[in-house]
Parts: structure tokens; C-alpha cells; sequence
């Protein structure tokens, strides 16, 4: 058996694992609730009700983004999904829209987003779709799943040459030098940062992200974060993949 087809077995083992997890949390806090309704003689708790309602939804959120990470993840490995690469010309827009898409996400979390972007980006030859959703994204969401109310993330874009850096840094509880190498292979160790679940659903999201982007000649590095916390991730895509190296089997 091949190393893909082991990592494809292992992946799906954790994710039913997870979901199996999530789920019986799920119906347990759904069962409560509703036998306590069925009950009217019982006093109900408005705000026990509505802190109850939002665990519910925050979990099924997550179910939903772990199966659709797996699902990208899976099919990265088998070669059935390609990015497909045009032109985009209005590339400090596309930054702008993505940043105000996250914006009421940050207020209702109490973080604080702030976007960085050059006053002028040069047309790029990408897949924008996947870099704007399964890329800047997944990291702008993994920021807001960790990062305390009260902190920070900054989303910053900016030219290098024939390349362009996007940055994604917070000051959340970050991830120890000697654990980020590990970061974008879900099948192993699972970094000590918060909650196990958690995090191996954002591995997931991770190793597909840098997937696309080495799809796009490009590179993911990890940094320090702000103010002395936190972590950031550095992007560097190069503006033409196709200038990068002569032929592109995967576009």
C-alpha cells in the first residue's frame, strides 16, 4: 500500500474518530434540553439555554469544517483536485472583500482584524477561488478559533520581487519552534496547543492549504506572531507560477 493510500486510511480514521466524538456530545446536550422542555413544570434558564444553543452550533460548525477539510485533503491526494489559473487583476479588492468577510466573525469574538494590504498589487496568474477560501481563508479562521477574546489578527498582503507575500499573524497562545514542522502532515503528532479535536481539524485544513499553494510554486513559512505571542504564517506566491517552472502538470 501506497504512502498517499496510508495517509488517506489514517486521515479517515481521525475524522470518524472526531466526528463520532462531536456527535455523541451533540445529541447528549440536544437529549438534555429537550426532555427539560418536555418538562414545563422545570424552570428553564434563558441564559443556560442560549450559552447550551451556541456550544451546539459552534460544534456542528466544526463537524462541518472538519469533513470538508478532509474532503479537500483527499482529494488533493488523489489528484482530483487541480487548480485551474487565470488572471486576476483586481488582486488588492480580493484582499480588501476577504478581510471584510471575517470582519463580524472578529466583532462577535471580541478580536480585533486589521488588513495591511500595498496600496498597489500587480495582476496574478492564480487560482484565486482556492487561494482566497482554502488558503487565506482556512488561515484567517484557524486565527479566530484560537486567539482570545481581546487579541488580535492581522492580515497583511504586500510585492517581493516576482512574488506576493500574504501574512496572517495573531497573538493567540502560538505554537512552540520545535512543533511547526509538523504542522502540515496531519497523520502525525498532534501539537499540544489547545483542545486535541480541535487543532488535528485545523492540521487538516493546513495541509491542504499548503498543498494549493505548492501547487502554485509557492511556499508556507511559519513565524512568530504579534507582540511576542502568537504565531504567523507567510505566504510567498510567485505572481506567474508557469515563469517558476517550465511545465505545470497539476494546472
Amino acid at each position: 500500500m501506497n504512502v498517499s493510500i496510508l495517509r488517506e486510511h489514517y486521515m479517515l480514521a481521525l475524522v470518524s474518530h472526531d466526528l463520532k466524538s462531536s456527535i455523541h456530545t451533540t445529541m447528549g446536550l440536544s437529549e438534555l434540553w429537550l426532555m427539560r422542555l418536555q418538562h414545563n413544570n422545570e424552570h428553564i434558564d434563558r441564559q443556560e439555554l442560549i450559552e447550551d444553543l451556541d456550544i451546539l452550533i459552534s460544534g456542528s460548525r466544526d463537524m462541518l469544517q472538519l469533513i470538508n477539510n478532509s474532503l479537500t485533503a483527499m482529494r488533493l491526494e488523489s489528484g482530483m483536485e487541480a487548480i485551474e489559473l487565470y488572471w486576476e487583476n483586481e488582486l488588492k479588492e480580493i484582499f480588501h472583500n476577504i478581510g471584510e468577510s471575517f470582519r463580524p466573525l472578529a466583532a462577535a469574538a471580541n478580536i480585533h482584524l486589521q488588513t495591511d494590504i500595498a496600496a498597489t498589487l500587480p495582476p496574478v496568474y492564480w487560482d484565486t477561488l482556492k487561494i482566497r477560501f482554502h488558503v487565506i481563508g482556512n488561515l484567517l479562521g484557524n486565527a479566530m478559533k484560537f486567539v482570545e477574546p481581546g487579541g488580535k489578527v492581522v492580515l497583511s498582503a504586500w510585492q517581493e520581487g516576482e512574488h506576493i507575500i500574504i501574512s496572517v499573524a495573531d497573538n493567540g497562545p502560538g505554537i512552540p519552534p520545535a512543533e511547526r514542522e509538523h504542522l502540515f502532515h496531519p497523520a502525525e503528532r498532534v501539537v499540544e496547543v489547545t483542545a486535541e479535536r480541535a487543532f488535528r481539524c485545523v492540521r487538516i485544513g493546513l495541509y491542504s492549504a499548503n498543498l494549493f499553494v505548492e501547487q502554485h510554486g509557492g511556499n508556507i513559512s511559519i513565524e512568530d506572531g504579534l507582540d511576542g505571542r502568537g504565531v504567523t504564517f507567510k505566504i510567498s506566491l510567485p505572481i506567474d507560477p508557469l515563469l517558476q517552472r517550465p511545465e505545470c502538470g497539476n494546472c
